[in-house]
This record gives structure tokens, sequence and C-alpha cells, in this order.
């Protein structure tokens, strides 16, 4: 029973441990810390000015300290002895509690910190992809003039026949001047010539679209750079730029109208018929579809281009910061060790030394339990020496008595002659 009772005093919990003073200062510290970083975040993350506003501000970094302080320090003074006293749910529990408290903690002020630095990233990637769009945009445009030397080769090469056929009638085969064959074949030439010049006014518009492409890419990215004006003014604006470079790039679509040169190839495909002339009709057909061939494989060679239009990032929010997480690891290294790892460190050493403190109170209690039946068997054994003392001492007292009475008898012999010889003496 004794034993048991030692056991149960060696578990118990002091409340008075070395280096408590110092978990409560790092607590403290901790929680004044994380109501500061609270608040600086609230304050990017909740809209609006004013009175209002701060009061809110301030309430929510205020509370989020003392949340953080009073769950890491219930984990630590309770927790962490219960758990080491070998309650394992609430070893569970204050580690769960600290986790869970700080991982809200860490998102709010890690997206707090970092929203309007991930805003002006997001605007910066845009402003990159956009840049590449047009890029892309431009060269698919660009390929389209590779048709223009060749439409302009089909005129050239109709006008001919046409001279020709008036001249000597190469087509027809007949006497020359403007008959059925020659009118038919002017107006082929003439819609080959209007074609070209659609596509040479269209190349023009287009090195003129790029230019202005080109300057509005500049603004946005000046606009962008322009670090002394608000976040927000400077995205509205940007709004507008991008306004500008998307119709832009709308009229950059339009200015080769390579959907009127696959029409032609058509046109010329399906030839000309002239009535009651079937020699001059296949004549010039084959003419036709010589060049409908020509133009039909140069549009072939034309590569269409596939890169999405991106579209204009929308404010970021707090799972937006998560994405750029490794571009910002020092700020979320440090709201981390302040919300999460100082707190669990603190709870895991509370936690060893507490299980060390009496791992060894139960190591002392049964030292002193082995020694304990030495000292009860020399106690026992002390009884029957004292046992045997006091024999001795009872027998001393009694031949102690007994001569005493043998004295006395004799000294009274020895007195009662001494006595008679002084009687007779007298």
């Amino acid at each position: 029973m004794l034993h048991n009772q030692e056991q149960i005093q060696a578990l118990e919990y002091r409340t008075r441990r070395k280096g408590v003073g110092l978990e409560a200062a790092l607590l403290i510290i901790s929680g004044v810390a994380t109501a500061m970083i609270a608040t600086i975040a609230m304050a990017a993350l909740l809209p609006g000015t004013g009175v209002w506003a701060w009061l809110k501000i301030g309430l929510i970094g205020v509370m989020a300290g003392v949340v953080s302080y009073a769950v890491n320090r219930f984990a630590i003074d309770r927790g962490a002895p219960l758990a080491a006293t070998g309650y394992v749910s609430a070893g569970l529990a204050s580690v769960g509690t600290i986790l869970f408290v700080g991982a809200g903690l860490f998102a709010s002020t890690f997206a707090g910190l970092t929203l309007a630095s991930v805003d002006e990233l997001r605007l910066q990637q845009y402003g990159r992809e956009l840049t590449r769009y047009v890029g892309s945009v431009n060269e698919g445009t660009s390929q389209a003039t590779r048709t223009l030397p060749v439409i302009r080769a089909v005129a050239s090469d109709l006008r001919g026949k046409v001279d020709c056929e008036i001249r000597s009638a190469c087509l027809s085969g007949r006497e020359g001047g403007r008959g059925p064959v020659t009118k038919a074949l002017e107006i082929v030439a003439a819609r080959a010539d209007q074609i070209a010049a659609t596509l040479g006014q269209g190349d023009q518009e287009r090195r003129a679209i790029i230019e202005r492409l080109n300057d509005l890419l500049g603004e946005y990215q000046g606009v962008l750079g322009d670090s002394n004006r608000s976040l927000d003014a400077r995205r509205a604006e940007l709004i507008g730029i991008d306004a500008k470079i998307d119709q832009a790039l709308s009229d950059l679509a339009e200015a080769m109208p390579t959907t009127l040169l696959q029409a032609y190839v058509g046109e010329l495909q399906a030839g000309i018929s002239i009535v009651d002339r079937p020699n001059a009709t296949n004549a010039a057909n084959r003419v036709l579809a010589g060049h409908g061939r020509t133009l039909a494989a140069v549009l072939e060679t034309l590569e269409i281009s596939e890169t999405v239009r991106p579209s204009f990032p929308p404010e970021a929010g707090v799972s937006s910061t998560f994405a750029y997480l490794g571009h910002f690891l020092p700020i979320a290294a440090i709201t981390a060790v302040v919300e999460l790892i100082l707190p669990l460190a603190l709870w895991v050493y509370a936690f060893i030394g507490i299980a060390w403190e009496k791992e060894l109170r139960v190591k002392q209690a049964a030292q002193r339990n082995l020694a304990k039946p030495e000292a009860a068997r020399a106690e026992a054994a002390q009884p029957e020496e004292a046992a045997k003392d006091n024999a001795n001492v009872t027998r001393l007292e009694t031949t102690g008595k007994n001569g005493g009475g043998r004295r006395s008898r004799r000294s009274g012999r020895h007195g009662g002659a001494a006595a008679s010889a002084k009687k007779e003496g007298a």
C-alpha cells in the first residue's frame, strides 16, 4: 500500500517547473506579435476606410492575439502535463488546437501581408502574357502578307491575258477585240486587282496597328511600374488600357482579309462559262485553275495561331496568395514560426521536461521502496536484542537483591556479635 502511494506521488504534476516564467514571456510575446501581424493583414484584407473600418481591423487583430495566447497557454500548461502523465487524448487535443488555430492565423496573416504584392505580380504576369499574345497575332497576320505578291502576280498575268486576247485572241483563237472571253477575263482580273489593293492597304494598316499595340503595351508597363500611385488607381487605368489593346487586336485580325482571298481561290477554281465558246471556256479555265492552285498552296502554308487571348486578372484573393508561396517564402517562414513553430516547440519542450521529471521521481520512489525492507528487518531485529538486554538487566537486578540480603544477614550477625561484646565489656 505504501509502495502504490509513493508511485502516485511520483506521478503527480508539479505546478512549479523550471522555465515556466520564460514560457509565459515567450507566449505573451508571441500573442502580441500575432495581434500586430493580424492587424496589418486585416488592413489589407478588409475593404473600406474610416473609423468603422479601423475598429473592425483593430478588434480582429486583438482577438487574434488573445486567442493565440489563450490556446497556446492552455495547451502547454494543461495539455502537456496530462499528455506526459499518459492521457493521449489530452496530447492530441492540445497539439490539434495549436495546429488548427496556428494554421488559420498563418493563412490569414500570410495572405494579408502578401495580397498587394501578389496582385501586382499577377498584373505583371498578365502584361507578359499579353505581350506574347500580341506577338503571336502579329506573326499570324504577317504571314498573310506572303499572299500579297502572289495575288499581284495573278492580277498581272490576267491583265496580260486580257491584253493578249484583245490583240491576238490568245485564248479564243479567233479575231482579237473585246469579245465575250475578254470581258469574262477582265472581270476576273479586276477582282484580282481589287483583292491585291485590299491586301496592300491591309498590310499598311497592320503595321500601324502593331505600332499602336506596342505603344499601348509600353503604356501598360509604365502605369504598372508607377509605385507612387496606389494599386487600385493603377488597376483602374490598366483596365482601360487593356480595353484599347483588345480593340486594336480586333482591328489587327481584320487588317489582312485572308477570308476574302480564300473566296477568290474558290472563284478561280470554279472558272468562267462563256456561252457557245467551249474551247475558249476550257482554255480560260485552265489558266484560272492554275492560279487558284497557286493561291491555295500559299494559303495552306499560313499557320493559324492557336494562342488563347489572356484575360485581365481579377483582384487577388486569399487563395491566390498561396500560388506565390515560394516567391514569398521568407514572409511565410516568419509567420509560420510565430503562429505554429514557436507554440509547438514550447509544447514539445514542456512535454519532454515533465515526462523526464516524472520518470526521475518514479525511479527515486522505486529506490526508496527497495531500501525499506532492509530497514524493516533491522527494526524487527531490534526488539529481540532489546529483550535480551532487558533479561540481562533483570537477572542482574535479581542477583543484586539476593546478594544484598546475604550481606545484610552477615552484617547483622556480625553486628550482633559486636553488640554482645560491647555489652559484656560494659
